[in-house]
């Protein structure tokens, strides 16, 4: 028996327990709402050459794929380089600067602060 990862799991998690209400929109789009776990000091380790590491911080935003394949009338882009996003608790505007998929039905989104009141 399979488990139903998205139904068992991460609607609970995004739209339950953790989920935060943004505004996804790609480049040339239209304005698209999106539930999401927004974290605003992910921590990322950086290798460079010869060994050398650094660590930076910067805002996430993990959302479910399913919000974008399943959406009807017809199923949305995927989230990518340069599209924006709202987050509604920050007040802040982003740009997305990398959108990583984990396998399981969720992608993080990698954001740039472009705006805020």
């Amino acid at each position: 028996m399979s488990v139903d990862w998205d139904a068992s799991v991460l609607i609970p998690c995004h739209d339950i327990a953790f989920g935060e209400p943004a505004t996804f929109t790609s480049v040339g789009g239209a304005p698209m709402p999106v539930v999401g776990m927004f974290f605003d000091g992910y921590t990322r380790n950086v290798d460079l050459a010869d060994d050398v590491g650094v660590t930076t911080v910067k805002p996430v935003f993990v959302v479910r794929t399913e919000q974008f394949t399943g959406a009807l009338p017809l199923p949305k882009p995927l989230p990518k380089q340069n599209d924006k996003l709202s987050v509604t608790s920050a007040n802040t505007t982003y740009v997305i600067k990398d959108a990583q998929p984990d396998g399981v039905g969720e992608l993080r989104l990698e954001l740039q602060k472009v705006s805020s009141p």
